[in-house]
């Protein structure tokens, strides 16, 4: 799922509550999910040959080739 999606589907939550959603809760809900992603940039960093601290993750897959698991970053640069 790229961003473009996620973006999506999190606007489409705004319209199942009809009061709209706390801006404190919603950043509580997704404190973890950046985290994760500060994580991985900072492995990235460390770890991949020509990621830089200003480069971004486009996309993210996990495929399963030869009985072997895989994660595929597409990079922005």
């Amino acid at each position: 799922m790229d961003r473009t999606e996620l973006r999506n589907r999190l606007f489409e939550k705004y319209f199942e509550v009809e009061d709209g959603i706390v801006l404190s809760d919603l950043m509580k809900n997704v404190s973890g999910i950046v985290k994760v992603w500060q994580d991985l940039h900072k492995i990235l960093e460390s770890h991949a040959e020509g990621f830089k601290w200003y480069n971004e993750m486009d996309t993210i897959k996990g495929i399963e080739y030869n009985s072997k698991e895989y994660l595929i970053i597409r990079f922005r640069f």
